[in-house]
């Protein structure tokens, strides 16, 4: 029994962890690129680029 709140605790941290991660990457892209977002946009294609990095 004790084997399965430990599994369960790993799981949740990890689930955690990556969401946390996540949205840290998500917000930091947002404040680089917040007024850039048209298509139009010379620097577009940078913002782009730097989002899949």
């Amino acid at each position: 029994m004790e084997l399965q709140y430990i599994l369960l605790a790993v799981i949740l941290t990890f689930c955690t962890a990556w969401l946390i991660r996540y949205l840290y990457r998500e917000y930091r892209q947002n404040l680089k690129c917040r007024n850039y977002g048209c298509a139009g946009c010379a620097f577009y294609e940078k913002c782009k680029k730097a989002r899949k990095k």
